[in-house]
């Protein structure tokens, strides 16, 4: 008493025995005695932390034990001994926060947690309400702390439906996934064809198109014409299978999930079939700049060229959106691939 120092020392050694080692204490709260310190790792600490209700490990878990919900795709849902939703995405596990509390899967009466995604770079935990089967969105932040929700919809509804598609899990009870996976071509007329869910191939033929991918990993392909392209939710690809497609416009590229296909014989230039192009061959800018590079992608106009021999005059513009790029995103098929 009085002396800072001491008085901080001693607070530091009543956290450690009452985390650590936790004391025997009377009726009154008056320390009696203590117990032997064991590592927080261990079967004991393991046991004291479902005792204190503390993850004091820091494992993102409280106890030793915990029980998958959902693991397809790219997040792993989890809860521990104490009912606790914890995540693990790209091997970094985060605790579910709501308020900065820890959120837990029978929190709410009455609702189910089916499952937790990030969709489009969105961390998003699907819940649902039993008594009328409706579907409710949470939003989190990076550290997946709750943000807000979004209204429900009847998990037998298209909005039910593509939930199901992005958190492929059965939100609706129906012992079945939701797959429509649709081939539609398009003729010489102006065409627009929808997709909906699914994981579909639209090729939208001659004239000037409107293709939507839809929720699913789909393939859109524009043909002739200056057509416009939206791949919507999933891991789309845009394909191009020639220099001579017009110019079409991509509304929706998202970098890191989307990828660019064109076709090795179609564009020629001596690309490598089946696989992404390298950074030698992208320039950002508005030409080519050595002899290597291929694709020219000029930011200020949301441009996307091709020069088949990196002699600064390029013999194409086929793509026009206003989004960043890397070469990454660009892949080569062969034409074989492209026609199926």
């Amino acid at each position: 008493r009085g002396n800072s120092n001491t008085q901080e020392r001693f607070d530091q050694l009543v956290e450690f025995l009452c985390v650590f080692a936790p004391e025997d204490i009377d009726d009154q709260w008056n320390y009696k005695s203590s117990s032997s310190g064991w590592s927080a790792t261990s079967s004991e600490g393991l046991n004291l932390e479902r005792d204190f209700s503390q993850d004091l490990n820091e494992d993102k878990a409280i106890g030793d034990a915990v029980t998958s919900i959902e693991s397809v795709g790219n997040t792993t849902l989890v809860h521990d001994a104490l009912n606790n939703l914890s995540v693990e995405s790209n091997s970094v596990k985060h605790s579910i926060l709501l308020n900065q509390k820890l959120v837990k899967a029978d929190m709410f009466a009455g609702w189910q947690v089916l499952g937790a995604e990030t969709v489009n770079g969105e961390n998003r935990l699907l819940w649902k309400l039993a008594a009328t089967n409706d579907l409710y969105l949470w939003n989190l932040d990076d550290q997946w702390n709750y943000k807000s929700s979004s209204s429900g919809w009847s998990a037998t509804s298209s909005e039910g439906l593509n939930l199901e598609v992005n958190f492929q899990v059965d939100a609706n009870g129906d012992g079945t996934l939701y797959e429509a996976n649709n081939a539609i071509m398009g003729d010489a007329d102006a065409n627009t064809l929808d997709g909906g869910i699914g994981n579909d191939i639209l090729n939208g033929g001659a004239s000037n198109d409107i293709l939507i991918g839809g929720a699913g990993d789909d393939l859109l392909i524009g043909g002739a014409g200056d057509d416009a392209l939206t791949g919507g939710v999933g891991k789309d690809q845009f394909v191009f299978d020639s220099l001579t497609g017009g110019v079409d416009t991509i509304t929706d590229f998202l970098v890191g999930t989307d990828k660019l296909a064109v076709s090795a014989i179609g564009f020629g230039g001596g690309l490598a079939a089946n696989a992404e192009i390298t950074e030698a061959q992208f320039a950002l800018g508005t030409a080519a700049m050595t002899s290597s590079h291929r694709f020219i992608y000029d930011a200020a106009r949301g441009a996307f060229s091709f020069d088949s021999d990196g002699s600064d005059g390029c013999d194409l513009h086929p793509i026009h959106w206003k989004k960043p790029i890397t070469f990454c995103s660009i892949r080569v098929l062969s034409a074989c691939k492209i026609d199926q």
